[in-house]
């Protein structure tokens, strides 16, 4: 099975991170603030996504730039779904 990737808006591939639980890579995404608000985030608090994988990994919500943040992952012991 071919390893998966994922390309941002401008076509470019996105870095990857392991997987706390199986270790496939997971993206690194970059989302505008908007998204955060309408998903009842807020920057520096954990949170879950589930992956490709089917697992739940840990991120921090982080500002990377003017409108723009993205989910860093979170240390393993943060991981909100253990």
């Amino acid at each position: 099975m071919a390893v998966p990737y994922w390309l941002d808006a401008d076509g470019q591939r996105v870095p990857t991170h392991p997987c706390a639980l199986c270790g496939r890579p997971a993206p690194v995404m970059r989302y505008p603030l908007g998204t955060l608000r309408q998903l009842g985030w807020t920057l520096g608090t954990a949170t879950t996504v589930v992956s490709w994988c089917g697992h739940e990994n840990g991120y921090i919500p982080r500002k990377v730039s003017a409108g723009w943040f993205s989910l860093v992952p979170a240390a393993p012991q943060a991981n909100l779904s253990r």
